[in-house]
């Protein structure tokens, strides 16, 4: 053994920190290894996994002869072998992030827009109880903020990027609830009209659908390429639970109206699959109350088969401290983290192992999450590079206008420093200050040992407070990232066996 232990040696060298190499999972039949340097999963029997989680566990000063000593050497001799000619547990070390937002910042933002979102009103008709806007998220402005956003400000953002539209370009209204600005929407939409661009033009936005009506219905559906993302948490009692209105009066029967004329008006053009779903799932977890969601939308006479469903959690917008990061660490594996966590994923995979003849409501957010394990970035030799997580290029694909004009990089964040505004266009200090600079100095030191960076899908908009990068939440964040990425491996190669059809059908797919 001892020719192996020093082949192990030499190439475990160019590392400090081991269990950053890869990462060793078991299905209900099967046993796995991934690595981080090239990407590669390798299926193992059970001995060359314990090899594997051995080496993965080494300390720098403990003895490869003592941790082995009993270790089956021809199996042992296998791994070895495999590791060498694989190029396995040889990622390279971290030194820096490298990507478009370090190495050509500006240059990018000279690049085609694939969407500019419009805040056109910052009103709503409603009070969720879980809004972003409620006293309790401190990230997001409150309800005490009724601004319209100025036609003049609309098209002069719209006119700052003309000449960067991508050939696919799309033009996003967003809230508050956008039909209260139902006039500036129209107009916005006639003006991008009638300047006549060379691309492909698409409209959507977001609504919770109370005050839709024939006239809105029509002109949606007789504009071209117009989707609309439609806000319904199921089935009556669970969506009046907590979307309810300024009297506290459930909405359900005011958005289920609202939909039905929507999706009559779009299914009479042959266009009802421009209708999409957001769906917030809200405590309690229980399995009686994911069953009636369940129903809901299987039976629901404006959703079909084909209908998108988008699924999110409630998010408080609390300050995380310190003894939230310890407490998560205490997990000590994906099964457990995911039970406690996020329960609605362990319905949805028993759903999925149980029911043959439909799709679980959250199956949509499933198969994205299966999409990034499949789409990976695989190599024959150890990638050099780290890109910056999920982060995107701020203001490089797309652009979020506040009602006052302001830029910001997505709709999804709250009160963050801004990227520039209408009157004079990009801030590039601010963007290379907040979200390059801070962002790779602040990370680089968790990023540096983490087996799960070049699957990492964590970005800007989950970390960020108005004074910038929020590294406590972004500590806690990254915990509940790596269980999650474990538990997709885990799924993904389950369903490699036990329905392949779906892992076939990812190749169709495309990863947002």
């Amino acid at each position: 053994m001892g020719k192996e232990l020093s082949k192990l040696k030499s190439i475990l060298s160019k590392n400090i920190y081991y269990e950053r190499l890869g990462k060793t999972f078991q299905t209900r039949n099967k046993y796995f290894f991934y690595d981080l340097g090239t990407g590669k999963i390798f299926e193992c029997t059970f001995e060359e996994y314990q090899i594997f989680e051995q080496i993965l566990s080494i300390k720098n000063n403990e003895s490869l002869e003592e941790i082995f000593k009993n270790t089956n050497i021809e199996v042992f001799s296998k791994v070895v072998d495999i590791i060498d000619k694989e190029s396995l547990l040889q990622a390279c070390p971290f030194v820096e992030f490298t990507g478009d937002q370090v190495l050509n910042l500006e240059e990018n933002l000279n690049r085609k827009l694939n969407q500019i979102i419009l805040e056109v009103t910052q009103k709503c008709n409603l009070r969720c109880k879980y809004c972003i806007y409620g006293d309790e998220n401190s990230k997001f402005r409150d309800f005490s903020e009724t601004k319209d956003m100025p036609l003049d400000i609309a098209i002069k953002s719209i006119n700052n990027i003309i000449d960067r539209v991508d050939d696919e370009f799309y033009v996003t209204f967003y809230g508050g609830e956008p039909l209260v600005n139902f006039k500036l929407i129209k107009k916005i939409v006639e003006y991008v009209l009638s300047l006549k661009l060379n691309t492909k033009l698409y409209f959507s936005m977001t609504t919770n659908l109370t005050l839709m009506n024939e006239e809105i219905a029509e002109f949606i559906a007789t504009t071209e390429n117009f989707s609309v993302v439609c806000s319904i948490d199921g089935d009556k009692i669970t969506h009046d639970e907590y979307r309810v209105d300024i009297n506290g009066n459930g909405s359900f029967d005011r958005t289920t109206k609202g939909l039905g004329i929507l999706y009559n008006e779009l299914k009479s053009r042959g266009k009802e699959d421009l209708i999409l779903l957001s769906t917030v799932i809200t405590p309690p977890y229980d399995e009686n109350k994911l069953s009636r969601i369940q129903h809901f939308f299987k039976t629901c006479p404006f959703i079909n088969e084909k209908t998108s469903i988008i699924t999110s959690y409630v998010d408080y917008g609390r300050k995380i401290n310190e003894n939230d990061i310890k407490s998560r660490r205490f997990y000590n594996s994906s099964k457990e983290f995911m039970r406690d966590n996020n329960p609605v994923q362990e319905w949805a995979e028993n759903f999925i192992n149980n029911v043959t003849s439909e799709n679980p409501f959250t199956w949509n957010g499933i198969l994205q999450n299966l999409q990034k394990i499949h789409s990976r970035r695989i190599s024959g030799k150890p990638m050099n590079e780290y890109i910056m997580n999920g982060c995107c290029m701020p203001g490089g694909r797309k652009l979020f206008v506040t009602v006052d004009g302001n830029y910001n990089l997505c709709e999804r964040m709250g009160e963050t420093p801004t990227i520039g505004n209408y009157i004079d266009g990009y801030d590039i200090d601010s963007i290379k200050k907040y979200y390059v600079n801070d962002y790779c100095e602040c990370s680089k030191n968790d990023c540096s040992r983490c087996w799960a960076i070049n699957l990492c899908s964590i970005c800007y908009a989950i970390c960020y407070d108005k004074d910038g990068l929020n590294i406590l939440t972004k500590k806690y964040k990254c915990i509940s990232e790596r269980f999650g990425i474990e538990n997709y491996l885990k799924l993904y190669h389950e369903m490699m066996y036990s329905n392949p059809s779906v892992i076939e059908d990812l190749n169709k797919m495309q990863l947002f």
